[in-house]
């Protein structure tokens, strides 16, 4: 594989990888504050999306470096 697609799976991974921990610390934030069961919830319904996309990102990046 090129060095510039591996680049570019790279910053893909990475922006999905903080686009996780985000959410992850919206969602610790908000359960220190005791927010309501459906606010929890929607964040639960975010992170498990930004979960699944770090995986494929994760897993192109992987592809890339073999």
């Amino acid at each position: 594989m090129s060095s510039n697609a591996l680049k570019v799976a790279k910053s893909q991974r990475s922006t999905a990888k903080g686009k996780f921990h985000r959410i992850f610390n919206t969602f610790n934030q908000s359960y220190i504050e005791k927010k309501d069961i459906e606010v929890l919830s929607e964040i639960l319904v975010d992170l498990n999306t930004a979960y699944g996309e770090l995986e494929v990102k994760h897993g192109v990046y992987i592809e890339h470096l073999d």
